[in-house]
């Protein structure tokens, strides 16, 4: 090559190799081949293509660094052992690992201990695929055959909370009472976050405890509907189940429930 008014050799490093290559922008001997380009292709000749980054051993790395402005935000790779690593920076400094996955076993950890699921499902008929996750709050509410009119209630000790994974709703509640109000008829527990899947099969609820009934006799108990978010409640006596109405309910009247069903 002649450069700077005189002849240089082109193989620089024993005569075999050259030393570094730089195509629109200037290599040196930490990145020897280094390439400034709006995209570069690399394609197979015959059947495919490999491109194989290599290290000396296990504690060395060799990854893939994503950058903004040459300060790093991912990286991809092998780094500090033989495990796939996935990372994020903000800064280029400090790097938090999102995904590790295990040489010897394939074992997905999550070392930052969370997944994020969008807050709109999007839904998958495929029975083997997890595609929703939520936890939060719902408020319990007593109806009489639909109707709560001058139902009032112990705000304190009147709650719920629950957990949705894929399709599947734990959630429990209690509520407390402060008035009946003037409604009659069947007695239910509304207000559940989501409704139960509409596939004709009732869902047995847990009654934990119950005070403030009236002319109850046996165990109270309770029955999520099909296609609604709502526990019927009923008393059971010698194996037969009665629906509770208004007038098993007094103003002071408080029940604690938790139900596990499937969601629509």
């Amino acid at each position: 090559m002649f450069q700077a008014g005189a002849w240089v050799p082109f193989v620089t490093i024993g005569g075999a190799a050259v030393a570094k290559f730089g195509i629109n922008t200037t290599a040196d001997l930490t990145s020897r081949l280094a390439v400034a380009s709006a995209a570069s292709l690399f394609t197979h000749a015959g059947a495919g293509h490999r491109m194989s980054l290599n290290k000396a051993s296990a504690a060395d790395t060799v990854s893939l660094l994503l950058a903004d402005n040459f300060s790093g935000r991912a990286e991809i790779g092998l780094t500090g052992d033989d495990a796939l690593h996935v990372k994020v920076s903000p800064n280029g400094s400090s790097w938090i690992e999102a995904l590790n996955i295990a040489q010897a076993s394939g074992l997905i950890s999550l070392p930052a201990g969370q997944l994020a699921f969008p807050a709109t499902q999007n839904p998958s008929a495929n029975a083997n695929t997890l595609d929703d996750y939520e936890e939060g709050s719902w408020t319990p509410t007593i109806q009489f055959l639909g109707a709560s009119a001058g139902v009032t209630y112990d705000a304190a000790n009147t709650k719920g909370r629950y957990t949705k994974i894929g399709r599947q709703v734990s959630a429990t509640c209690m509520v407390t009472l402060t008035a009946k109000g003037s409604s009659t008829g069947s007695a239910q527990i509304t207000g559940l976050p989501f409704s139960a899947i509409n596939d004709g099969l009732l869902t047995a609820a847990s009654i934990g405890w119950t005070t403030g009934m009236s002319s109850v006799t046996g165990a109270v108990i309770g029955a999520l509907l099909p296609n609604t978010g709502r526990i019927n409640l009923y008393s059971s006596s010698n194996g037969v189940a009665a629906a509770l109405t208004n007038s098993n309910f007094s103003n002071t009247s408080a029940i604690y429930a938790s139900v596990t069903f499937d969601a629509q």
